[in-house]
């Protein structure tokens, strides 16, 4: 099934031990090598080519959908019941830098900095706040935008990314995800992406 622009790959590899892949020196927040069921983790292509391909299991859900599976049962302690939980997450890059990505574009907002972001797992709904931005016009940077916050619905804003970066604009962060009340250490990354329409608010 297709959920994203034709290019889009996002994959979820917790076996990433070290950031290097991404020219980072240090080791990944989200990486494991055993899952808290046992399962030995593994790399998930998620999205391939903006198709649909897996979802990420523990063994429960793999069970239900009559798939072997592959290593992402966590529990934040050992007496609470593993969910299904993200490592490291990323949106795979592609060709564009960012100078041909901003160059490229007449009108848009070059976003800087997030803050802070939630996603609605039941709606599809997300929002993300940003410190900072740079206006975009006619392929050139001008001036500073504060506090720009950009809401959308994912499948929608998945099918219309219209560049994705390359490994040089790829950015990294790490977090505490807190499904089920319980506290996960994830981390996720991608490079710049442009998307053609999505819905811009907050103060200039």
């Amino acid at each position: 099934e297709k959920i994203a622009s034709e290019g889009v790959n996002i994959i979820d590899n917790p076996t990433l031990g070290q950031g290097r892949q991404f020219n980072l020196p240090y080791e990944l927040f989200g990486s494991y090598f055993i899952d808290d069921e046992g399962i030995p983790s593994e790399k998930t292509i998620i999205i391939e080519n903006g198709i649909l391909k897996n979802y990420l299991h523990n063994l429960e859900t793999s069970s239900r959908m009559n798939v072997p599976p592959n290593g992402h049962g966590r529990a934040s302690i050992s007496s609470e019941r593993p969910q299904v939980r993200m490592g490291f997450s990323y949106l795979e890059p592609k060709d564009w830098s960012l100078e041909d990505i901003i160059e490229d574009t007449k009108d848009g907002i070059l976003c800087e900095d997030f803050q802070y972001g939630y996603t609605d797992p039941t709606s599809g709904n997300f929002q993300f706040k940003c410190r900072f931005s740079y206006r975009i016009k006619d392929g050139e940077k001008q001036e500073i935008m504060r506090d720009v916050a950009l809401s959308g619905m994912i499948l929608e804003a998945l099918n219309k990314i219209s560049a994705i970066g390359n490994k040089q604009t790829f950015n990294y962060s790490v977090g505490m995800c807190g499904k089920g009340g319980q506290r996960i250490r994830v981390c996720d990354g991608a490079p710049y992406i442009r998307i053609e329409d999505i819905t811009v608010g907050g103060l200039n």
